[in-house]
């Protein structure tokens, strides 16, 4: 049985927490100092009594032994400084659960989760393996299903990608195929590549409430043994890893998270994902030069 607590103030917040006391999963589910106007604690208690999992209020020391720490928004992304308050309480929970030892896996289920990873990974300084976020894994799900419907196949013969950042999501055309063969070849209608990019941008615009328990179920169960591969945000291992941090196809075990062989794609999109890269960079450097400035 794994040991989960939520950390957050949102809608999404609650719906997460009911989605994983009504799992199949087995699961001990837990929320750290709750914001009780967000967070029915009564109701999702009454939730467990009649589901196989348990519910419970979670404290510092509790923390200790969770397997996952599941970070979701605090306040609505809409807000000005959506940013700022998400990043203190993140640094929070993580200072918290840091000093009370706690050595399990973070997924990172936040509106603006390429930031969020690479924060949540720096304050905790636990290995990049075990640090995801939930990145455009709901879009290549959509994206596969545009596919499948505009081509008239089952979904589940299609093989296609959305990488980079949901702010700024990149279709890999020249990567997807229906069974063996490349979807390139298949197109006899220009404006699929518009309605395409469409679709996905609307899913994603999509608040993550209702949302967030299936995709976090997945990623829950690939901790425990159910390996997946998908489109997940994570940091990259190398020398300079500044902003370093994106969604590309990742395999995610038992043992953490395992970089896959990198789905090329043609030039555009090499391109496209280099400017939503380089964004990202940039927005990291100016929050922590930021962050600097008002420390000194």
């Amino acid at each position: 049985m794994q040991r989960v607590v939520v950390s957050g103030a949102s809608i999404g917040t609650q719906g997460l927490l009911e989605t994983l006391i009504a799992s199949q999963l087995l699961l001990t589910v837990g929320c750290y100092e709750p914001d009780e106007s967000l967070i029915d604690m009564v109701g999702l208690t009454a939730l467990s009594q009649i589901c196989q999992n348990t519910f419970a209020k979670v404290t510092p020391k509790v923390l200790k032994a969770a397997d996952i720490l599941i970070l979701t928004d605090t306040g609505s992304p809409d807000a000005d400084d959506f940013i700022e308050t998400n990043i203190s309480a993140i640094r929070k929970v993580l200072n918290s659960a840091m000093a009370a030892g706690f050595t399990g896996r973070i997924i990172v289920a936040m509106t603006r989760d390429e930031l969020f990873t690479y924060f949540a990974q720096r304050f905790s300084g636990v290995n990049k393996s075990q640090v995801v976020g939930l990145g455009t894994f709901g879009a290549t799900w959509r994206f596969e299903q545009f596919l499948a419907a505009r081509l008239a196949v089952p979904a589940k013969h299609v093989t296609a990608y959305v990488v980079g950042t949901r702010q700024a999501p990149v279709l890999i055309w020249s990567r997807a195929y229906v069974g063996a063969t490349p979807v390139l070849r298949l197109l006899n209608d220009q404006t699929i590549f518009t309605d395409g990019l469409d679709a996905v941008r609307s899913f994603l615009r999509s608040p993550l409430t209702v949302l967030l328990g299936r995709l976090v179920i997945p990623i829950i169960a690939a901790n425990s043994g159910d390996s997946l591969i998908g489109t997940l945000t994570h940091l990259m291992d190398v020398e300079d890893d500044t902003g370093q941090v994106y969604s590309s196809p990742v395999l995610l075990n038992d043992s953490g998270v395992v970089t896959l062989a990198t789905v090329a794609g043609s030039d555009d999109e090499e391109a496209a994902l280099s400017q939503t890269k380089q964004t990202v960079q940039d927005q990291i450097k100016a929050i922590e030069q930021g962050a600097s400035k008002h420390e000194t």
